[in-house]
């Protein structure tokens, strides 16, 4: 669960090598370029402190903070509706320049603040997602054909995936 503290009995396994730390961008950096590492620096050192590494996996689609949607509003950037049951919801593309430069920015920061901590040695930042941090594009036949509508080609997504890969 994102923002849950690691259990005290999994730290305490032996057997367990590894800790996923999932916490939400919104949490991370409530407002634009002003970040919130208590929690992030806190459940790295009780992993660290218990010899484990650390896997950080920011929550960067459904847990963006709400000034994202709101820059890219602001700079004409373009939309993707769909429903989960009767609800519409509504996302940045994700090729969108500046919701890429908005994560890109976020990830920067993410990784200079743990660049020297040795507990971290994996951090996830994923691109394409809608309603989770896995791969969870909408794909019904009328959310591919308004996809096609935006402007989706494969090269846009591959790059957007880039990206973020580089970042």
């Amino acid at each position: 669960n994102t923002g849950k503290a690691c259990s005290a009995t999994m730290l305490a396994n032996p057997d367990v090598t590894g800790v996923s730390i999932r916490y939400a961008w919104a949490s991370l950096e409530p407002t634009e370029g002003v970040y919130n590492w208590s929690f992030l620096d806190s459940e790295v050192a009780r992993v660290a402190a218990a010899g484990k590494e650390a896997l950080l996996r920011i929550g960067t689609q459904a847990d963006k903070p709400a000034w994202v949607t709101t820059a890219v509003a602001n700079a004409g950037g373009t939309f993707f509706a769909f429903k989960i049951g009767n609800v519409t919801t509504t996302i940045p593309v994700f090729w969108d320049p500046t919701y890429l430069a908005k994560k890109k920015a976020m990830i920067a920061a993410l990784g200079a603040h743990f660049t020297n901590n040795p507990a971290v040695t994996i951090v996830t930042a994923s691109f394409a997602n809608a309603s989770s941090e896995d791969w969870s594009v909408p794909h019904t036949p009328s959310d591919v054909i308004n996809w096609f509508a935006v402007g989706y080609t494969s090269q846009k997504m591959l790059h957007a995936g880039q990206q973020i890969i580089d970042a």
